[in-house]
């Protein structure tokens, strides 16, 4: 092969888009996907983050930066902020629960709120 390097970026730029329709946490959200210009398919998410049955604001515990990130349904960052919240109070629980209106109706649920987010707690 006489351009292996040209080859491997060609590869990557195809390969990459592809982790969206593999792996991907929200099946939803369409950055890095090859549909991404395309209208998402999201109308709007609502986060309720709770620690010990308590609601947590998010604003106050947390940069206006990371809040506004975790609120259009990236599950990802929702659970860095919960693993953030039981290093701040180990043995507590805390819940998500993280769900997203679909354009033409129906409800997507990332997280249902019902399993705590910290290691050895119920």
């Amino acid at each position: 092969m006489r351009y292996p390097l040209i080859v491997l970026f060609v590869a990557l730029q195809m390969a990459i888009p592809l982790h969206h329709y593999v792996a991907a946490d929200n099946p939803h959200d369409p950055r890095f996907a090859w549909r991404m210009l395309l209208d998402a398919a999201v109308k709007g998410c609502s986060l309720d983050v709770r620690q010990d049955g308590a609601a947590v604001d998010l604003g106050a515990r947390f940069s206006a930066h990371w809040a506004s990130l975790a609120r259009p349904g990236r599950p990802n960052i929702a659970r860095a902020m919960a693993r953030r919240l039981c290093q701040d109070k180990p043995g507590s629980r805390v819940t998500i629960d993280l769900r997203c209106q679909l354009f033409g109706g129906g409800e997507s649920v990332l997280e249902d709120g019902t399993t705590s987010q910290c290691q050895g707690s119920p």
